[in-house]
């Protein structure tokens, strides 16, 4: 029994520290949000009285797939290659351009913010940050003008209030989704661009520090992996 509780103490040790990592990161998405409704307010009640614009206004051309287009091998972003819980793009799939599947059509670029449109309560949303990649039809790129920062832009998306406004919105039992022609024509909310770009500059920093708490919870995580493996095989003592 001493054993045990011994080999107990050492596993909670080591599973507080872990914790502590995500909270830590959970705190780094929190004061983002409180940021960003200090400066701007909800973004869909607007309580600021921001100038509101269609997003189709706000956003450049995204070219698809064509005839010209020359590559032998595809990296293919679909829903399931964002983490949902990171808002990122975590994993690609590999194609042969002639296998590529029949939704790999759009040709997206570093600082794209993708929306999915199928299963808007999901929040599978994030900012693109490799040039060339090829992403599903299921998605509505969003590829911002002068007007408006990427990354204001990406808050907005992800925010509760615009997300309840997809949900109420969305069409289909089995496979529920917004149309496209429905994203854009959302209104957003549109502070000057220099007070956007300020928000911008300091939610980098922010993520600068959260990207260090997010390396420390891989390490944490491994640790606490690893004495777990080690308690199992009766190594740990």
């Amino acid at each position: 029994l001493p054993q045990q509780q011994k080999i107990a103490n050492i596993l909670d040790a080591a599973d507080a520290v872990r914790q502590n990592d995500k909270a830590l990161i959970a705190k780094y998405d929190e004061l983002t949000q409180a940021l960003f409704l200090d400066m701007f307010g909800d973004p869909v009640s607007n309580p600021k009285g921001w100038e509101k614009v269609e997003l189709k206004k706000l956003l450049k051309n995204v070219s698809k797939i064509g005839r010209d287009f020359n590559v032998k091998n595809i990296q293919y972003v679909d829903i399931s290659s964002i983490d949902n819980s990171k808002f990122l793009i975590t994993s690609t799939t590999n194609y042969l351009l002639q296998d590529r599947p029949s939704r790999a059509q759009q040709i997206i670029e570093n600082g794209d913010v993708l929306l999915a449109t199928v299963r808007p309560n999901l929040k599978n949303i994030a900012i693109n940050t490799v040039s060339g990649f090829i992403a599903s039809t299921g998605f509505y790129v969003c590829r911002c003008n002068d007007k408006i920062n990427n990354r204001y832009l990406f808050e907005v998306l992800k925010s509760d209030s615009v997300t309840n406004y997809f949900v109420g919105i969305t069409a289909g039992a089995n496979y529920p989704a917004v149309k496209s022609s429905d994203v854009s024509k959302l209104l957003i909310s549109l502070p000057p661009i220099d007070l956007q770009n300020q928000f911008a500059e300091r939610v980098a920093v922010i993520e600068e520090q959260k990207a260090i708490a997010q390396k420390s919870l891989e390490h944490s995580e491994r640790l606490f992996n690893s004495l777990l493996q080690k308690a199992f095989k009766g190594e740990l003592v």
